[in-house]
């Protein structure tokens, strides 16, 4: 369960993790922003098997000279059930812009994550908003991304795996 807000206004959030045991749910882990997440992190949540993706769509990846462009943190289920983080993905920087809100919405299934930004001031007053979409494949700390696509068209990042129609 992700709690974007959960520090004032624009602070970063917590995710809580559950378990259940019988007809009985408890809480088994409160997970905070790493620091490379940043701003409203449990904003989007999305799980495959021992897998997590959890979205910061006001987040900066440390590499980064764009703040404010959106990033996912990816964990892995480690010994004793509890999410480990792994690493933290971003598109590359000729693809986005400053206020694009990546990862919005996520998805995650079996080695393929999709991860949307509605674009650039969708949250504000702005009007250049042009929805955008990311495909990474990969599992642990290595991903890649493999495609993205636009209002404009999508441009594939590998003829390994073609985009389905």
């Amino acid at each position: 369960m992700g709690a974007s807000y959960k520090t004032q206004g624009t602070g970063p959030g917590k995710v809580y993790a559950f378990t259940r045991a019988g007809t009985t749910w408890a809480q088994s882990q409160a997970i905070t922003a790493p620091t490379a997440a940043g701003l409203r992190f449990g904003h989007a949540i999305a799980q495959s098997g021992s897998t997590m993706a959890i979205g910061s769509p006001l987040g900066k990846h440390p590499s980064s000279a764009l703040t404010y462009t959106g990033v996912i943190s990816l964990y892995t289920k480690g010994p004793g059930g509890m999410w480990q983080y792994k690493t933290a993905l971003v598109p590359a920087e000729t693809e986005i812009v400053q206020f694009d809100h990546f990862s919005t919405s996520i998805a995650l299934d079996n080695g393929t994550l999709v991860v949307g930004a509605p674009g650039q001031y969708i949250w504000g007053n702005g009007t250049n908003g042009k929805g955008k979409v990311w495909v990474f494949t990969g599992s642990q700390a290595t991903w890649t991304e493999t495609a993205y696509l636009s209002a404009l068209g999508h441009r594939p990042r590998s003829s390994r795996r073609p985009m389905p129609r």
